[in-house]
């Protein structure tokens, strides 16, 4: 049923908007990719820049609206060398 969970430990239900667990707290918004290739030739902070600007324009923001970011992983610019890049 829509709005309806267990406590969190508990078997006791409990009736809440789903979307109040997350409020405030994480939002992905927009959507963003470059081309896909072997070898573009292009530094991964370039691909990782326009990536990040196509998904922040994807969510009809601007770089100062963001207040925060979750890096991938694999990637191994420094999250620090994208924020400032992007102006965040």
């Amino acid at each position: 049923m829509p709005g309806v969970f267990f406590s969190p430990g508990s078997d006791r239900l409990i009736k809440r908007n789903p979307m109040e667990s997350i409020k405030d707290k994480c939002a992905i918004v927009g959507i963003g990719e470059t081309e896909y290739s072997k070898d573009s030739g292009r530094s991964e902070l370039s691909l990782v820049l326009e990536a990040s600007m196509k998904a922040i324009a994807d969510a009809g923001l601007h770089p100062e609206d963001i207040d925060g970011m979750v890096r991938f992983v694999v990637d191994p610019t420094p999250e620090e060398e994208v924020i400032a890049s992007l102006g965040i």
